[in-house]
């Protein structure tokens, strides 16, 4: 059983903070992204379904963190139906840490059949689903207000949460069933390509080249003729995925050509000077 509310609070450009021009909110939540890259990666704070990466409650968190919002809850209310306990509602809202706005809020059930309470019983089983129901309903207020810093560092916008609310059941056959070779577990990486580089960079490996140059997500995507290093990526074809090693190789010739300037020309010296 899954049920879901939610609801985004916006804000006024004036209300409260100042208004800040497309340009510089862009600015920073590309450095928003950059720096979600370098964590989730490390840290592997998703969740993998075939080519796709959901975020992780970790995850959302710290975009969170990085915009200061905190996560309140308004409220844990008990859902009946024909007269049976069916789930947990949580409400939750996010508050500036600064100003106190409210910038969102959200509301997410956890039924008590879902996979967090299965095998529990009792007391375990009812805090498991409380706990669920808020830690959805975070993900789900963080995804309503900055999915788009998300979606900038290359994940999906849905939190892997809701990738996971309802898995398939066991095989019941006592036969063994041969998988297909094409599958793989959604908590493992694919399979690279047969034409690709199997020893491919990382994203922190590669931020970690581009800062040591002194280049940011900007000159990254100039020298990569791309708005960003995410969109340049996803332009590769499925026989010809492009690698974070061919964007650093790219790179590093577009940099190496403007560090080399030519040499300044050489001034004539004036008729009083050839006189003297």
């Amino acid at each position: 059983m899954t049920t879901e509310k939610s609801m985004a609070i916006r804000d006024e450009p004036n209300e409260g903070l100042a208004y800040l021009p497309p340009k510089l909110v862009v600015a920073r939540a590309s450095e928003q992204a950059e720096a979600l890259m370098g964590i989730v990666e490390k840290q592997h704070l998703y969740m993998r379904t075939g080519d796709k990466k959901y975020l992780e409650a970790e995850a959302w968190a710290t975009i969170l963190a990085f915009n200061q919002v905190h996560i309140e809850t308004e409220s844990i209310e008990e859902v009946w139906r024909d007269g049976q306990l069916i789930a947990y509602r949580a409400k939750v809202r996010l508050v500036h840490d600064v100003t106190g706005q409210v910038k969102g809020s959200a509301i997410m059930d956890c039924g008590l059949d879902e996979f967090p309470c299965r095998g529990k019983q009792g007391h375990a089983k009812d805090r498991a689903c409380i706990s669920s129901a808020e830690t959805w309903a975070m993900s789900k207020a963080a995804r309503l207000n900055y999915s788009w810093v998300a979606v900038l560092a290359g994940y999906e916008p849905t939190p892997a949460d809701e990738m996971q609310r309802d898995p398939a059941p066991p095989l019941t056959s006592s036969k063994p069933v041969a998988k297909p070779k094409e599958l793989y577990s959604p908590t493992t990486s694919p399979p690279p390509p047969a034409n690709s580089d199997a020893v491919d960079i990382g994203y922190q490996e590669f931020w970690a080249f581009a800062r040591e140059a002194g280049k940011g997500a900007s000159e990254v995507a100039n020298a990569l003729n791309a708005v960003s290093l995410t969109e340049w990526l996803k332009l590769g074809k499925l026989d010809e995925p492009r690698t974070l090693r061919q964007a650093q190789k790219i790179c590093e010739t577009a940099w190496a050509k403007e560090t080399a300037k030519p040499a300044a020309p050489t001034v004539p010296a004036s008729g009083a000077a050839k006189r003297a």
